[in-house]
Order: C-alpha cells, then structure tokens, then sequence
C-alpha cells in the first residue's frame, strides 16, 4: 500500500487512542472460511381425470439455510488492506454474520384438455418467507414470521393449438427475490477521527497522532424481497422448413436492492490538555461524515418484441439456422428516500449557515436492438458438431430524464440532521442557493455503435453420451472502444466494449451410458 502519510487506528472498540503513522506498507489479508448452503425439497405429483380434463398435480415444499463460519476477514489492523482519510478497515469474524432461512410452499397443475382446439393450462403458485424466523400461534394474521418479507407469487402459462403448424402462447408469472446476505450484514464502518496530531520528520519519538474511532453498524434488516412481474403473449408458426415465433412481453421490477440509503453522522473532535488522560477534553470543532447501506428503491418497467426465425436441419449440409431479433425498452427510476447529495457543505447565505443540500434523482431510459445468429453444424461421419453465435447489438443508446427538477428535496445541517423541505416551499427564495443546474451535456442522448460478438464451440462424440468440446468466446478479440458522448466540454473518456478473449475445453460424461459402452469389451 503506498500513499501519502497517514494515520491509523487498530482500535476493535469505539474510544481514544494514539494513532500509527504509515507511508508504504505490505498488507497481507487473508480469507478464511466456508460459505454454506443447504437446502431439501419434498414434493407429490399424480395426475387425474375429470370429465375431459387430464389434470397432473405436484406441490412441495423447498427448504434453504444460507451461512458462512470460519475466521473471515484476517489481517493485521495497523497494516490494512485499505483506509481513507477518515474511514479504516478492521478483520471481521465470519461468525458474526447470521444465517439466512428460506422457505417455499408450492402447488402447480398442469390441465390438458379440448375446447374447439386441444389447449395445455397451467397453473401454479409459490409462497415465498424469506428470512423466516418461526411460527407465531398468538396472532393468526402473522402466523409465519418472516424477516424479510412473505410473498405469494401466482403463475399461469396457456398454450391453444389452433392447428398442427401454429399456436398462441400467454403467460403470466412473478417472481421474488430475496437480498443476500452481504446486502443485509456488510462489514460495519469505522470512522477513525484524528483530534490532534504533531509529525516531527526527522525524529519519530516526537511524533503524536490521538485518534478518536466511531463505530457504525451499517446492518439493513428493513430489507424485503424484490419482486418481478412479466407478461407475455406470443405466436408460433411453422412454414415449411422454418419455424417462426413473434413474442411482445411487459416486465415490472419493483423494490429491487442498491447502497442507496445515505446516513449523515456528525463526529466532533476534542482536544486533550493532559493527554494521555482523556478528561478533560474540550470540543474544537465537528466534522460532517457518511455512509451508505442498502435499501430497496430501484424500480423499472421493461417492454419489447422479440422474433425468432428457425430451420430444421437441412439434410443436405447438416445445418440449422437460427435468428433471433429482440428490442427492449427500458424506464428506470427511485423510490424510497433515494437522493443525491452534494459532494461537500456548502456556505448557505440565506440559512447562514453550511449545509448539504440534496435533490430528486435524475432517471434513465435506454432501449436497446440485438440479434443472435446461430449456425448448428454436423459431420456425422466424424462425429463432430459446430456452433457458431454471433451476436449484433444493432441500436444501444440511453438518456438520463427528471433533469427539469432543480429544486432541493432538503439539506444536511451542521449537526448532521436531515431537514426535509416541504413541498409547497421548495420554490421560496429561501432556498434559492441549493438549487442545482445541470450541464447541457448531461441532456445529450448515448447512443453506442454497431457491435458483434463471435463466439464457436466445436464438440466431438467419443462414445455414446460422452463429449469433448472446445469453446472461443469472442473469438476476433474484437474489444473496441467507445468514446463517451455524455462528458463535459474538452473531456476524453472511454467505454471498452465487450469481453475479452475467453477459451477453454469443456468434457461430459452420462455414467451409465459409459457403462453400457465398456460392458462391450469383457
């Protein structure tokens, strides 16, 4: 670790101590433990007929236990692998994060039957407690208790054949998601404030540094479950040797997780006239820090149409062709106390007074056209295969919305106390100076260009049910770069598109298959 001259606690606990000067340093950190999952599923199914109706049933339960034991984090704190001005870092114990409960009720039923046309109905539920953390028998309105949300999340998928080459596919399905553990127990935040401090850079002995370390739990056990809705409807058709499927969908996210939960702290700082006795100690002045933990406050709404065009195998070169062409539309947004703040205080003349002001963030809306080509080859007579995907993001362009709102929400005071601004009282000339203006670059809309992606996996049959497979992800090493068009005036910056160059072998084996296959030879 090299950096300027610097100032370190290794204190475990909030107080008072004399600080290390550090420069450059070898920091050694050290990972120790296991990250556990467990999990059990128990589940019926049968099937039975009424009238005209085939019904085939399962329903179940899904059982989950998520921890990690062990040392964790281990490094010595006078040398840590990382430090701010103000913020250090200290070893954490795996055993101080506690495990993560999840349970899953579930019943589907698969109807098939004839209405007109043949048709295919299912229907299905799953009840998601996510965190759960027992059975309450006194209140029947919260039976099952659980900490981060109890979701029930419906399902339907309907099929109807209008003819042996064509049909309608609709579904509707939502889905919840449960926040991880690092989200709900990250690594508290130490604030290592330097009260008074002396460097003499000749003589160490008379160097002094009294470090005062706060302590901040950074825990967000007010997190729930994030949840995704879709709908789609699509239309599949067969002409001859193609197949073709057009599919328009609708996709909500809601509460979905980010570190957008800001928590102002005012640390003052003391100085000791008898150091080292802390008493007396006499305030100086206050500095004005912060940290973020996660809340849920991400919310999106998606649409789009996708096409897909295919083949059967040509018998006379042994391939299949494959096109699929999808455009999204994407509208993002916060909720839930989500603002941007000022990177500093700032001299307020009509408060008379420092403050931080904050403001409604700005928004993004993006849509994006991109096409998958796929090209399936067989040599038979080696018992090889090809595939080659290509991939052609056609259109992929973004703009950020809610620029027309340059009034502040509220501000940050002195003594670290958010003070919201009513909403009838933004616009008043008191607060005139935590306006904010918005540069006009900001309005220019990102547009990237044409981009491909090429990727083949060639695979070959040693015996039945065993394979071999050679696999090039982006195989032109084609990383082009992309220079931002939403940057201020006289600024260079770059986007690198795409991934690197990735290659490998791939080999599978079905055990039994390979059984049969030995059993030839004895």
């Amino acid at each position: 670790i090299s950096r300027d001259i610097g100032i370190i606690s290794s204190r475990m606990e909030e107080g008072v101590e004399e600080g290390y000067f550090v420069t450059s340093y070898i920091s050694k950190l050290w990972v120790k433990g296991h990250a556990w999952n467990i999990y059990s599923d128990l589940s019926i199914q049968n099937q039975f007929l009424t009238k005209k109706l085939l019904h085939k049933w399962y329903t179940g339960i899904t059982t989950r236990y998520e921890f990690n034991n062990g040392p964790g984090r281990e490094f010595d704190p006078r040398y840590p692998p990382r430090s701010s001005s103000n913020e250090g870092d200290r070893p954490r114990s795996y055993e101080d994060i506690p495990g993560l409960t999840q349970i899953a009720l579930f019943a589907e039923d698969e109807i098939t039957g004839h209405f007109y046309r043949d048709f295919s109905l299912q229907l299905g539920i799953r009840v998601n407690f996510f965190g759960f953390s027992g059975i309450n028998f006194n209140d029947f309105n919260n039976l099952f208790q659980s900490d981060y949300g109890t979701f029930i999340n419906p399902r339907l998928n309907f099929v109807y054949y209008l003819s042996p080459n064509n049909q309608i596919r609709v579904g509707y399905g939502q889905t919840a998601k449960s926040p991880a553990l690092s989200m709900i127990y990250p690594n508290p935040v130490y604030f290592d404030v330097v009260d008074s401090v002396y460097y003499d850079p000749h003589d160490p002995d008379n160097r002094l540094a009294i470090v005062n370390t706060h302590i901040f739990s950074k825990t967000s056990k007010d997190l729930k479950a994030s949840t995704r809705q879709k709908f789609e409807i699509s239309f599949d058709q067969k002409i001859g040797l193609f197949g073709l499927s057009l599919t328009g969908f609708y996709e909500q996210t809601h509460n979905g997780f980010e570190l957008g939960g800001y928590t102002p702290v005012a640390l003052p700082r003391y100085y000791y006239p008898d150091w080292p006795q802390v008493s007396p100690a006499f305030p100086k002045d206050t500095l004005l820090l912060n940290f973020r933990t996660a809340i849920n406050s991400i919310e999106s709404k998606t649409k789009g149409i996708e096409l897909m065009v295919a083949t059967r195998r040509i018998d006379a070169l042994s391939t299949t062709f494959r096109i699929n062409a999808a455009y999204h539309f994407t509208d993002s947004w916060w909720i839930n106390n989500h603002h941007e703040y000022a990177a500093m205080q700032r001299d307020d003349p009509n408060l008379n007074k420092k403050v931080i002001p904050f403001w409604n963030p700005t928004s993004k809306k993006s849509d994006r056209l991109i096409l998958h080509y796929r090209i399936d080859t067989i040599i038979k007579p080696l018992k090889l295969w090809f595939s080659l995907n290509i991939q052609q993001i056609a259109l992929d362009r973004n703009q950020l919305t809610n620029l027309q709102d340059s009034l502040a929400v509220g501000y940050v005071d002195p003594h670290g106390e958010k003070i919201f601004i009513p909403e009838e009282d933004r616009a008043n000339p008191e607060y005139a100076a935590m306006r904010r203006s918005y540069d006009d670059y900001l309005y220019i809309t990102e547009t990237m260009p044409n981009l491909w992606l090429i990727n083949l996996k060639v695979s070959k049959e040693l015996w039945t049910g065993t394979e071999i497979s050679f696999f090039v992800n982006n195989l032109l090493n084609s990383r082009p770069l992309h220079q931002r068009q939403r940057v201020p005036s006289g600024s260079i910056s770059y986007t690198r598109r795409n991934p690197e160059l990735f290659y490998g072998i791939e080999f599978s084996m079905i055990i039994n298959d390979f059984i049969k296959y030995t059993k030839r030879f004895y």
